[in-house]
């Protein structure tokens, strides 16, 4: 038995060693990896020390530029930038890799496509421009050939550069409706078919005012309603050439109104009109944004209405179980009256 205990000790001691060791060695390795791939990396920037990027095609030009810690489209417009989005962005184009190099004072650009490259990508960083020009797939399509302006070589750089540096406008713009969290909030309102549903924050929980009185729902179901809320994202801007009136977006007298209210008392108010036909969206604005109309996702403003009926029906229910107790409460007592009456009856009869 002793010796057992001995060997089942050793097992779990030697377990624990090379559970360490595999730790260590897998550690070690992601860390060679990773400096490795870093050696290979076409830029070397930090996103902190990046002051503007420009993509530049025949048919397009995005320039962004870095306010304090925002971002701002410059080009085609000036318009909000999605810091989040903007940043994504520069780590990705950050991380390509150089494959290898072609050659070295090539005289001849025009095999490669670098004499009229399809993509120009610049980046500003502290006070030195670094231009990458990118031409076209190699034979095999395992990569594409890039050159730095004023620097020699031609490269091989890996085949998702032209997808990682090529992005549209939309993807650069700030697509947030409200930057807030369920706690800022003392005040959300959903109207349809015009019914207000009222939910305020007061003594520290939330409670509906209307349709109906409900001073205790779920909390879950009230914050699950407003994080729906408030990760409402805009999918497509229709200004510019795609710009839409009002009245068309249905949206002089919006179908569904969501207001929310902050602790700082600061409104937000999201008209939606008209569902865009094939889309699976709703026009929508905000209203202290006069001429920007935007979409937004159906799925999502359907749930919210849902999500608001449901603690209205929660209440109706919780009333309707309430008076079923109450009128089952009332027969048993008629029954003990009637069994009393019953019982003095048949004292009397038996008298």
């Amino acid at each position: 038995m002793a010796q057992t205990k001995v060997i089942y000790k050793k097992i779990i001691i030697f377990t624990a060693i090379f559970a360490v060791l595999l730790t260590y060695f897998l550690v070690f390795e992601r860390k060679i990896e990773k400096k490795q791939a870093g050696k290979n990396n076409i830029f070397k920037y930090v996103i902190a020390d990046v002051k503007k990027f420009a993509i530049e095609k025949q048919d397009k030009k995005i320039e962004v530029e870095r306010r304090r810690n925002d971002w701002i489209i410059k080009e085609p417009f000036e318009l909000p930038g999605s810091k989040t989005d903007v940043d994504s962005y520069l780590n990705d184009v950050s991380s390509l890799q150089k494959q290898k190099v072609i050659g070295e004072n090539l005289t001849n650009l025009s095999p490669y496509g670098l004499d009229k490259p399809k993509i120009i990508f610049k980046v500003w960083i502290s006070n030195k421009l670094l231009i990458l020009k990118l031409g076209n797939q190699n034979p095999d399509h395992s990569g594409y050939y890039a050159k730095f302006e004023n620097q020699p070589e031609v490269l091989l750089i890996e085949p998702v550069a032209e997808s990682t540096i090529d992005k549209e406008l939309f993807y650069f713009r700030n697509k947030e409706l409200f930057s807030l969290n369920v706690d800022d909030l003392i005040s959300c309102e959903v109207n349809f078919n015009n019914k207000d549903y009222l939910l305020k924050y007061i003594d520290d929980k939330w409670v509906m005012e209307l349709p109906v009185k409900f001073d205790s729902p779920q909390e879950i179901d009230i914050k699950n309603l407003i994080g729906q809320i408030i990760d409402i994202n805009i999918k497509k801007f229709f200004d510019n050439d795609m710009k839409i009136s009002v009245a068309n977006a249905g949206l002089i007298s919006p179908l569904k109104i969501i207001k929310m209210i902050d602790k700082e008392n600061k409104v937000y108010i999201l008209n939606i009109g008209k569902e865009i036909k094939d889309e699976f969206q709703y026009y929508a604005k905000m209203e202290d944004i006069r001429n920007l109309i935007f979409a937004v996702d159906k799925d999502i403003i359907d749930d919210v209405i849902q999500d608001v009926q449901k603690i209205e029906e929660e209440k109706k229910n919780l009333e309707e179980e309430k008076r079923q107790e109450e009128e089952e409460k009332r027969k048993q007592e008629e029954e003990k009256e009637q069994v009393k009456e019953d019982d003095t009856s048949s004292d009397k009869e038996e008298q």
